[in-house]
Order: C-alpha cells, then structure tokens, then sequence
C-alpha cells in the first residue's frame, strides 16, 4: 500500500499542470457561457462543453500519455529501474489507471455535468430520455466519444511505451488519431465503428436510453429498433447492438493497447525513428486516407463531354429526346430573376441553340421564383410550353407583372407529360398589394424571332380561400395534372381539393368542379421493429382515367423529388435521406399497394460530408440519386438488392436534374450539361 501510495503521489506531481489544462480546458473554457451568461451557449452550456470535447479531446489525450510515459522512460528502462525496485507492471499499471480515470473526467464527466445542469426536456418521443434529454447531438457524443478517446489514449500509451520520445510519440499519435477518426469513414465495411457518423446519425436515435413506459407497439415508434431492453423497478434500459458493438470494439482496441504497451516494457522492446522514418510515416497514413477518400468520393462514371453555358446559368430542367431538346434554365441579375429557354442538340457540334429570356413579354419587368411547369414533343421540336402563375402587383411607384411558378401550381400540358417541377415562392404582403392571380398558358416558337404567344389565363380568384396571400404559402401541396388531352387538373387550396378545367370553353378556361378532396392519403404499415413493410395509395377519384394513370396522378401531384415512378418500381426518400425501394404487389380502383424491398442508406463518407439525397429520378431500371456531390446511380433490376453502378462528383457545379439518353448514356444538368457514360458492365 506504501508502494502505491508513493507512486500516486509522484504521478500527482507529474500530472498537475496536465490537470490543471484540462480544468482550464473543459471545464473552465466549457461552462464558462453558462457561468458568465454569455454568448449563443448561455443556457446550452452542454453545447459548448461538448465542441471542446470534440476539438480538443484526442490531443489532450497524446499530452496526457507524453507526460506519463516521455519523461520516466526516455532514457534507459534498466536505470530506471534499479533506481526503482518496482515491478514495471506495477508502475505502468498505475500510470495507465490514472490516465484512463483522468480521461473520463475530461469527456464523460463536464459533459454530463453540463446535461444535467440544463434540466430536463418537457415531453420527449416516447419518454426516451438520457440525463433528463431526448436524444439530440450532445447525447450522442456523451454516448460514443468517451469509448473514442480512450482507445485512443489507449493506442498513445502503446506508442509512447515503444517509441520513448516526445516528439515521436506526439507525431505517430496524431497519426493513430486520423485513423481512429476517418478510416472507418472512408472504409465502408467499418462504417459502424466511425465515431463521426455515429454521432451525427443522432437523428436516428442509436444509444442507450431510459423510459418509464416502453412503448414498442407504436407503428413508426423510432425506438422499436432497438433490440435489447433491461426491465428496471423505476424505469427500463433500452440499447441497441451498434452501441453496444462499438463500445465492445473500442475496449478491445484498449485492452490490446495498453496488453501491447506492457509487453514491449517487459521485454524492453523500443524503436529508434530518424525523420525519414517519421516522414514515411504520417505521409503513408495521408495517403491511405487521402486515397480512399478520392476513390469514394471522386468520379467512377466517366464525363464524356462537359458542354459549358456561356452565361452559368442554373439548368431547372431537360426536355428531349434522341439526345435533342430543350433547357429550361433560370438567369440572375441582380435581384432579378429570369425564366430562360434553349435549344440543344448533342448531335452537332455547336450543342447550344438559340435561347429565348423571358418569353412571355419581351422586355417587361419580371421576376422568376421556383421552377417552371412546360413540355416538349420531339415532333414539333421548335416549340415548348409552359405554364407558370402570373400576378399583377402594384407598389408604391408602379405596377409590375410578376410571373411565379410553385408547387401549388404544376402541370402536364396538354399531349405531353411533365419533367420536373419543384419549387416555392412567396411575395411580401407588407409592401406589395396582389391584384390578380392566372394560370398563363403560353408557347414559345423558336423558329419566330422572340416568340412567345399565350395560350389562355385561367383566373383563380373566384377560387381562392379566404385571402389572396394564403395561395402563395410554400406548405400548399403541389398541384396540377394532365387526365385527358384538353383538360388540367389543379390543386388550389390549402385543403386537398382538385378542380379540372377544361381547356376547350370560351374564353378563358373554367372549372368543371370539384373532382375530389382527401386525395393521395398513403398509409403504412410497420413490423415489430418499426420498420416500413409496406405502403398503400390511395388513389385520386378521377372519373374516366385507369388505375395506372391515376396513380401516376398521384406521383406528380405530391412529393416532387421526394419520390420516383416508374412502372412498377416506386423510390422513396424518407427524413433521414435514406431511399425506400418499393414494388407494386397489387391495384385497383381505390389503391395500390406497394411492398418494401430494400432500403439504400449514405456510405459512411457521404454521412460525413452531409450528402442528402434532394431528388430522385427512376428511369430503365437504373435509379439516380442527386445530391450535394453530385449523383449516384444504381441499378434496380433486382429490386432487393440495389447495385451502385457508380458515383459521379460534380465538383462545385450543384446538379439539379438528370435523364437518360437511351443509349448508354445519361445527361445531367446544373451550371453545365454533363454527359456521363455508364460502365460497359451494366449496359443491357
């Protein structure tokens, strides 16, 4: 007892100032918002206490082992020890308890401290709580970051034991520390050892949490998934295997550090490093994660041609066929913004065409909000429609005609189908006062110099609910549909009303009526771990359209970017950017059911750099998820079992949409037209 008593007091006396950082650090720089009432964290100290954590934890974590182990053994281990007839197990035993305990105190301790501090969340998904909090990001890295820096304490200790020398021991631990931290990211089939995404998958409540009542019968409950449950007296634990797996595997990784770091001691075992050894080093690490950073990352489909826009516009939309067509784009200037149209031909070799700015009047003052609604037939190739909302608003100083485009208002004209339409708009009611509100119907003739000829104006306000701004809301559900050639169908209120105008009245078109309310409602059916089996549609009541049409009605009018149809083959992207794969089993007059049969997560990069998947496109048997990096494709001939056919990174040019060429190829849009070819493999 003497023996150790000694030994704790000169660690004590070795540590101090590490100690005293640490206070300063964690706890002083980390509660000081909240003790201070300052700043953003004032009332979230648990915030701020949490990024220190973050930031600086695995470098406090290489000074703690430095300190413990630099100096006692850096010079000969057998004069060390005749000046200190004590086992070496027994000396690093201590070293190695007092580090471990001083790492809790610095990662699991303020942070739970700081939660605590916060009180405790009112009400909670299901009563599932931890420290009094429903599961956010602060949880998640009270969760998973302490088993984080003590492997990594852990794999310190071990370099320290055998390299002996501070500088050494500081540069490999640092490049133990990129390991721990990335290469799980970079490295698929270790995506559920990555500490980074475990703690932003917070959403998806993974860890160890506390509840009065388990509540697992609840369809959707977002805790059924958790497979294991601890009845308590007062309450019941509830944890799943990636917690339980990733803590298991860091205690190993520390159990194997610190056996390692004993044995090379017993043995007086150690490494002499030269700086061309420590250089090869950290660069064979850069490497290794740099490269299969830019593998994942970076393009495996290959650009065949980049054609560049002249005016780096951004493309909303492509309509074509045979590799010709036309491109719906909007231009910007200033505070302005402007609908566009262009001809291209991927056949010639000047691709870009004419292009027609603001078509509707020519010269007049206009602004462009959202995306627009238009369609193309290769027959007529010079020609386009379009259909868009137009609104005369007065100022102060002068009437402007303003042309918006939204959700609520989106279509199919008439012998053609639509291609993509998403997007919102809003006016400020404070300043501009709205006069009149018309569905414009209009055809652009590329052949006629600055042709734009109207169609019609279908005037809504005698449909309008209660005020004139309330149209213009973003929460309206996307409306507008072709059910027969001389008809629209158009969703115009903030309840799930349609109404069908008919295109062949005089004058401007009217509503025949009603059709329906309460349309697309989809239910969904849950297994016992909460998770989507199945899905049913039902189906818009539209007299005289199939069942089929109907349901393709339904696709277009809800959820733009957010689903895909295409035949049987139904794609869904839920609220954790996760795309649902789901089959047609069966239709008929009120509904189709379609079954779930897989689901196509994020690799651990794309959770890393935030790819989220913000539109969806089916077509052939290939589906195409656009993201914040581009675009990804996979191949669902086999609706189970999903296979990535490639990545495309499309660097700073965000796309915006993507079609196929029919031949191999597919075409997607942002800035810039990329023609991308799919792999010799995967063509049929």
């Amino acid at each position: 007892m003497r023996t150790f008593k000694a030994l704790l007091w000169k660690e004590f006396q070795t540590l101090k100032y590490v100690w005293l950082a640490g206070l300063f650090l964690f706890y002083g720089l980390g509660f000081f918002p909240a003790f201070f009432q300052s700043g953003v964290y004032a009332s979230h100290p648990s915030q701020s206490v949490g990024g220190m954590s973050l930031s600086f934890g695995a470098v406090y974590c290489v000074i703690l082992a430095i300190a413990l182990l630099g100096r006692d053994f850096r010079g000969s281990l057998e004069t060390f020890l005749r000046a200190r007839p004590i086992p070496v197990s027994r000396i690093l035993t201590v070293k190695y308890a007092l580090g471990l305990f001083t790492v809790v105190m610095v990662s699991f301790v303020p942070l739970a401290l700081a939660l605590a501090l916060e009180g405790t969340d009112q009400g909670g998904i299901n009563q599932y709580k931890l420290l009094g909090h429903a599961p956010d990001f602060e949880v998640h890295i009270l969760l998973y970051h302490p088993f984080t820096l003590s492997a990594i304490f852990s794999l310190c200790f071990l370099i320290g034991a055998w390299v002996r020398k501070a500088v050494e021991t500081a540069l490999l631990s640092f490049a133990a520390i990129l390991l721990v931290y990335f290469f799980p990211v970079i490295f698929p089939p270790l995506g559920d050892f990555s500490v980074i995404n475990l703690i932003n998958t917070w959403e998806d409540s993974v860890g160890l949490f506390q509840t009065e009542v388990l509540q697992n019968a609840i369809p959707g409950n977002a805790f059924a998934t958790f497979d294991h449950h601890i009845a308590l007296p007062s309450f019941v634990l509830a944890f799943d295997n990636v917690w339980v797996g990733y803590g298991l595997s860091t205690l190993l990784i520390s159990l194997v550090a610190v056996t390692g770091a004993f044995w090379v001691l017993e043995k007086n075992w150690s490494i002499e490093l030269n700086q061309k050894s420590l250089a090869w080093s950290l660069a064979g690490v850069s490497l290794l994660l740099f490269g299969a950073a830019s593998f994942e990352v970076g393009t495996n489909l290959e650009c065949e041609r980049m054609i560049k826009s002249p005016w780096e516009i951004g493309i909303e939309g492509i309509a074509q066929e045979g590799g010709r067509g036309i491109l719906v784009y909007q231009t910007h200037n200033q505070d302005w913004m402007h609908l566009g149209f262009q001809r291209f031909d991927l056949n010639r070799e000047d691709v870009l065409g004419r292009h027609i700015e603001d078509p509707w009047t020519i010269g007049s003052r206009r602004i462009r909000y959202g995306d627009i609604s238009y369609s193309w037939d290769s027959r007529s190739p010079g020609m386009i429609h379009y259909l868009a909302r137009d609104i005369e608003i007065f100022n102060e100083n002068m009437p402007t005609t303003v042309t918006i485009s939204s959700p609520a208002v989106k279509a199919i004209i008439p012998d053609a189908s639509i291609t993509r339409t998403v997007g919102e708009s809003r006016t400020d009611p404070t300043r501009l006062g709205l006069q009149r509100h018309c569905l414009a119907l209009a055809t652009v003739d590329f052949g006629v110099p600055e042709s734009a000829t109207p169609i019609s104006r279908i005037d809504l306000k005698p449909l309008m609910v209660k005020d004139l701004d309330s149209f213009i809301e973003p929460s309206f559900i996307p409306g507008l549909a072709r059910i027969d050639h001389r008809s629209l169908v158009a969703n115009l209120s903030l309840s799930k009303y349609l109404y069908r105008f008919n295109l062949d009245s005089e004058g401007h078109p009217q509503p025949d009526g009603m059709i329906t309310e309460e349309y697309g409602d989809v239910g969904y059916e849950y297994n016992s771990r909460g998770e989507i089996e199945s899905i049913t549609v039902h189906l818009p009541r539209i007299p005289d359209l199939p069942p089929k049409e109907r349901l393709r009605v339904w696709s277009e009018l809800q959820g733009a970017g957010q689903r895909a149809l295409n035949g049987n083959l139904l794609a869904m992207r839920n609220e954790y950017d996760r795309v649902q794969v789901f089959q047609l089993e069966s239709i008929t007059e009120d509904q189709a059911i379609f079954l779930k049969r897989s689901e196509i997560g994020k690799s651990p990069i794309e959770q890393l750099l935030h790819y989220g998947a913000w539109d969806l496109r089916l077509f052939e048997q290939y589906l195409a998820v656009i993201h914040s990096g581009g675009l990804t494709l996979y191949d669902l001939s086999d609706p189970t079992q999903p296979t990535q056919v490639g990545h495309y990174n499309s660097g700073i040019d965000h796309l915006n949409t993507v079609v196929s060429l029919g031949d191999g190829r597919i075409l997607a849009a942002g800035n810039h037209l990329h023609v991308i070819r799919l792999p010799e493999r995967e063509r049929s």
